[in-house]
């Protein structure tokens, strides 16, 4: 019984780790994000569910019609805005800095225009099936608050003329699950002194038959990770 117990704690912890290398820093018009989507970028609704010793702060939000939660991040630092985004753009680095590299198979820009830049990921998932994606990612200011930074992403559909561009391994027998729903933001708002408000806050459904429970305990663990990846690259820079 204990060697049962012990062998489903190391599938979970497996899962876990996995998912959190998915959550990594994957706006475009908002009216290509569905309404229970758009919650995650509103201000109101978030608590706050621990506080870390080095000021940063986790918040989780309920999305209105799903049993998954958006997730939230902040911190207050001394790195420039310009910076944060720098990496965050720089899609074809992730796999230099992220803690858990050795899942993220495949990180890449595709293509580029004024508006932004399109992405993929392909994640290399122990248990559960692969999960790739593509998305798209740019960078603005906010209207009437021209020192604030909004960097944003947003999972869109796959198309042919995207599958093109997608990881292809001889040695993955399993068909991928494609992960189209779901969406992220970056902001970075002056608070004297230097300071920087960076808050990042994020949903996205895995896709598949993942339970909503190891979703939200991966997304803790991933969205953590990231963000805190993303601050120690942008303070070498």
């Amino acid at each position: 019984m204990l060697s049962i117990e012990l062998e489903s704690l190391h599938k979970r912890r497996l899962i876990l780790l996995a998912i959190s290398t998915i959550i990594v820093g994957l706006s475009w018009a908002s009216s290509l994000f569905s309404k229970d989507i758009i919650p995650i970028f509103d201000q109101d609704g978030w608590k706050i569910t621990k506080t870390y010793s080095d000021g940063m702060v986790v918040a989780m939000k309920p999305i209105p019609g799903s049993s998954l939660r958006g997730m939230q991040v902040s911190r207050i630092v001394k790195i420039q805005p310009g910076k944060i985004s720098e990496v965050i753009m720089n899609i074809n680095r992730y796999r230099e800095f992220i803690s858990n590299s050795k899942y993220l198979i495949d990180a890449r820009q595709v293509s580029s225009d004024s508006t932004g830049v399109v992405g993929y990921h392909y994640m290399k998932v122990p248990i559960i099936s692969d999960r790739h994606c593509f998305f798209q990612l740019n960078t603005r200011t906010s209207l009437g608050h021209p020192d604030t930074t909004r960097i944003e992403w947003v999972l869109i559909p796959e198309t042919p003329q995207l599958a093109k561009y997608e990881h292809n391994d001889p040695s993955i027998h399993s068909k991928p699950v494609y992960m189209d729903y779901g969406a992220g933001s970056w902001i970075c708002v002056p608070c004297g002194n230097n300071n920087y408000k960076i808050t990042y806050r994020v949903y996205l459904n895995l896709g598949g038959s993942v339970p909503a429970f190891i979703v939200d305990l991966g997304q803790r663990a991933g969205v953590i990770g990231f963000f805190r990846d993303v601050i120690r690259e942008a303070q070498k820079r």
